[in-house]
Protein backbone atom coordinates (compact mmCIF):
# COMPACT_ATOMS: atom_id res chain seq x y z
CA UNK A 1 0.00 0.00 0.00
CA UNK A 2 2.21 2.42 -0.65
CA UNK A 3 4.10 2.92 2.98
CA UNK A 4 7.70 2.90 3.59
CA UNK A 5 8.98 -0.43 4.82
CA UNK A 6 12.04 0.29 5.99
CA UNK A 7 12.53 -0.08 9.69
CA UNK A 8 13.15 3.32 11.62
CA UNK A 9 16.27 3.74 13.71
CA UNK A 10 16.46 5.73 16.51
CA UNK A 11 20.61 7.17 17.63
CA UNK A 12 21.28 6.08 20.98
CA UNK A 13 21.49 8.33 23.33
CA UNK A 14 24.63 9.98 24.35
CA UNK A 15 26.44 8.85 27.21
CA UNK A 16 27.06 11.41 29.82
CA UNK A 17 30.80 12.02 30.30
CA UNK A 18 32.50 11.99 33.54
CA UNK A 19 33.96 15.17 34.23
CA UNK A 20 38.18 14.53 34.27
CA UNK A 21 38.47 17.12 36.84
CA UNK A 22 36.08 18.01 39.81
CA UNK A 23 34.06 21.37 39.26
CA UNK A 24 35.79 23.42 41.77
CA UNK A 25 39.47 22.58 40.18
CA UNK A 26 39.21 25.16 37.01
CA UNK A 27 41.53 25.31 34.60
CA UNK A 28 44.08 27.75 36.84
CA UNK A 29 43.84 25.76 39.32
CA UNK A 30 45.22 22.84 37.12
CA UNK A 31 47.76 24.73 35.42
CA UNK A 32 49.45 25.86 38.59
CA UNK A 33 49.01 22.32 40.04
CA UNK A 34 50.85 20.81 37.16
CA UNK A 35 53.41 23.64 37.36
CA UNK A 36 54.37 23.41 40.70
CA UNK A 37 54.49 19.59 40.60
CA UNK A 38 57.08 19.91 37.62
CA UNK A 39 58.71 22.13 39.99
CA UNK A 40 58.65 19.64 42.92
CA UNK A 41 59.67 16.68 40.19
CA UNK A 42 63.08 18.90 39.19
CA UNK A 43 64.12 19.94 42.45
CA UNK A 44 64.05 16.88 44.52
CA UNK A 45 65.25 15.27 41.54
CA UNK A 46 68.31 18.11 41.31
CA UNK A 47 68.93 17.32 44.95
CA UNK A 48 69.74 13.65 44.21
CA UNK A 49 71.82 14.49 41.56
CA UNK A 50 74.09 16.92 43.53
CA UNK A 51 74.67 14.42 45.39
CA UNK A 52 76.24 12.10 43.25
CA UNK A 53 77.70 15.17 41.74
CA UNK A 54 79.63 15.76 44.85
CA UNK A 55 80.66 12.00 45.50
CA UNK A 56 82.03 12.13 41.17
CA UNK A 57 83.98 14.97 41.98
CA UNK A 58 85.88 13.38 44.73
CA UNK A 59 83.87 14.82 47.85
CA UNK A 60 82.75 12.33 50.85
CA UNK A 61 79.74 12.15 52.89
CA UNK A 62 80.76 14.66 54.88
CA UNK A 63 80.85 17.33 51.69
CA UNK A 64 77.46 15.71 50.06
CA UNK A 65 76.01 16.97 54.04
CA UNK A 66 77.51 20.49 53.06
CA UNK A 67 76.05 20.80 49.62
CA UNK A 68 72.09 19.75 50.77
CA UNK A 69 72.61 21.93 54.04
CA UNK A 70 73.41 24.87 51.70
CA UNK A 71 69.99 24.32 49.82
CA UNK A 72 67.76 23.49 53.62
CA UNK A 73 69.44 26.65 55.09
CA UNK A 74 68.29 29.33 52.59
CA UNK A 75 65.07 27.54 52.39
CA UNK A 76 64.58 28.10 56.12
CA UNK A 77 65.97 31.78 55.75
CA UNK A 78 63.73 32.98 53.14
CA UNK A 79 60.79 31.17 53.60
CA UNK A 80 58.68 33.42 55.69
CA UNK A 81 60.54 36.55 53.61
CA UNK A 82 59.05 34.70 50.29
CA UNK A 83 55.81 34.89 51.89
CA UNK A 84 56.12 38.48 52.53
CA UNK A 85 56.92 38.84 49.17
CA UNK A 86 54.23 37.33 47.51
CA UNK A 87 51.61 38.73 49.56
CA UNK A 88 52.86 42.02 48.24
CA UNK A 89 54.13 41.73 44.64
CA UNK A 90 52.03 39.76 42.16
CA UNK A 91 52.57 35.74 42.56
CA UNK A 92 52.96 34.43 39.31
CA UNK A 93 56.15 37.29 39.12
CA UNK A 94 57.24 36.08 42.08
CA UNK A 95 56.67 32.39 40.70
CA UNK A 96 58.50 33.36 37.52
CA UNK A 97 61.63 35.13 39.37
CA UNK A 98 61.86 32.08 41.78
CA UNK A 99 61.49 29.15 38.91
CA UNK A 100 64.39 31.37 37.11
CA UNK A 101 66.95 31.63 39.82
CA UNK A 102 66.12 28.03 40.22
CA UNK A 103 66.51 26.96 36.44
CA UNK A 104 70.13 29.47 35.97
CA UNK A 105 71.76 27.96 39.00
CA UNK A 106 70.98 24.27 38.13
CA UNK A 107 71.93 24.63 34.59
CA UNK A 108 75.55 26.41 35.92
CA UNK A 109 75.52 23.32 38.22
CA UNK A 110 75.12 21.43 35.37
CA UNK A 111 77.94 23.30 33.41
CA UNK A 112 80.18 23.09 36.10
CA UNK A 113 79.60 18.98 36.17
CA UNK A 114 79.69 18.22 32.87
CA UNK A 115 82.64 20.19 31.71
CA UNK A 116 85.08 19.84 34.50
CA UNK A 117 85.81 19.42 38.00
CA UNK A 118 83.18 21.47 40.61
CA UNK A 119 84.61 22.69 43.41
CA UNK A 120 82.48 21.93 46.76
CA UNK A 121 81.69 25.75 47.55
CA UNK A 122 80.73 26.53 43.79
CA UNK A 123 78.31 23.71 44.27
CA UNK A 124 77.16 24.65 47.59
CA UNK A 125 76.50 27.99 46.23
CA UNK A 126 74.56 26.40 43.46
CA UNK A 127 72.32 24.43 45.32
CA UNK A 128 72.03 27.93 48.40
CA UNK A 129 70.34 29.63 45.27
CA UNK A 130 68.10 26.96 44.65
CA UNK A 131 66.81 26.49 47.77
CA UNK A 132 66.76 30.33 47.88
CA UNK A 133 64.33 29.90 44.54
CA UNK A 134 62.12 27.35 46.39
CA UNK A 135 61.92 29.83 49.53
CA UNK A 136 60.14 31.99 47.17
CA UNK A 137 57.92 30.29 44.93
CA UNK A 138 56.64 27.70 47.45
CA UNK A 139 54.70 30.55 48.81
CA UNK A 140 53.55 32.14 46.15
CA UNK A 141 52.14 29.12 44.49
CA UNK A 142 50.35 27.96 47.85
CA UNK A 143 49.15 31.73 48.30
CA UNK A 144 47.96 31.53 44.09
CA UNK A 145 46.15 28.26 44.70
CA UNK A 146 43.64 29.99 47.11
CA UNK A 147 42.69 32.46 44.89
CA UNK A 148 42.21 29.55 42.10
CA UNK A 149 38.80 28.08 44.06
CA UNK A 150 35.58 29.54 46.16
CA UNK A 151 36.28 29.45 49.49
CA UNK A 152 34.44 26.35 50.31
CA UNK A 153 36.35 24.08 48.57
CA UNK A 154 39.58 25.73 49.50
CA UNK A 155 40.57 22.75 51.73
CA UNK A 156 39.92 20.25 49.47
CA UNK A 157 41.87 21.96 46.58
CA UNK A 158 44.74 22.58 49.12
CA UNK A 159 44.63 18.90 50.49
CA UNK A 160 44.71 17.58 46.59
CA UNK A 161 48.10 20.52 45.89
CA UNK A 162 49.97 19.65 48.95
CA UNK A 163 48.92 15.66 48.12
CA UNK A 164 50.35 16.12 44.31
CA UNK A 165 53.67 18.12 45.90
CA UNK A 166 54.02 15.38 48.49
CA UNK A 167 53.87 12.62 45.49
CA UNK A 168 56.33 15.09 43.15
CA UNK A 169 59.10 15.26 46.15
CA UNK A 170 59.05 10.89 46.14
CA UNK A 171 58.46 10.70 42.75
CA UNK A 172 61.19 13.31 41.67
CA UNK A 173 63.82 11.91 43.84
CA UNK A 174 63.03 8.16 42.46
CA UNK A 175 63.27 9.16 38.94
CA UNK A 176 66.45 11.74 39.83
CA UNK A 177 68.07 8.53 41.53
CA UNK A 178 67.55 6.15 38.07
CA UNK A 179 68.38 8.77 35.75
CA UNK A 180 71.70 9.49 37.76
CA UNK A 181 72.15 5.45 37.41
CA UNK A 182 71.05 5.95 33.53
CA UNK A 183 72.81 8.92 32.44
CA UNK A 184 74.84 10.81 35.17
CA UNK A 185 74.66 13.36 37.40
CA UNK A 186 75.09 16.17 35.35
CA UNK A 187 72.73 15.39 32.55
CA UNK A 188 70.32 14.77 35.49
CA UNK A 189 70.85 18.49 36.26
CA UNK A 190 70.60 19.66 32.96
CA UNK A 191 67.53 18.06 32.67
Amino acid sequence: MGGDSRPVTVAPAPVPRRPRRPDWAGRNYTLLTAAAVATGLGGNGALIAAAFAVLDAGGDSGDVGLVAASRTLPLVLFLLIGGAISDRVPRHHVMVAANALSCVSQAAFAVLVLTGEPRIWQMMLLTALGGTGQAFFGPAAEGMLMSTVSGEQAGRAFAVFRMAMQGASLGGAALGGALVAAVGPGWVLAV
